[in-house]
């Protein structure tokens, strides 16, 4: 993960995002948790704000317990969530 979180402090640098707000697109897959991961260890650092959009698109069966645990996460980081619900 030290590569990784090296390229995106070089991202970071590159695209001079300091004391900026992110709103992360956020799925809880592994791909969105890790970048919220790195960000996050790095938020302090970059003084960046970070909170979570999250788009419940009803598709599967168990949409909601996905939701949920969108939800339990941004708890656990202590962010701000955005979450749109479409029906089916």
């Amino acid at each position: 993960m030290d590569l990784i979180l090296q390229k995106v402090k070089e991202n970071l640098e590159k695209l001079n995002i300091k004391n900026c707000s992110i709103l992360l697109a956020f799925s809880g897959g592994k791909d969105s948790s890790t970048l919220l991961s790195l960000l996050y260890k790095l938020s302090s650092e970059y003084n960046l704000k970070i909170a979570l959009a999250y788009v419940n698109h009803n598709l599967r069966d168990d949409s909601k317990n996905e939701e949920f645990f969108v939800k339990t996460i941004a708890q656990q980081y202590d962010l701000k969530i955005y979450i749109k619900t479409v029906k089916k």
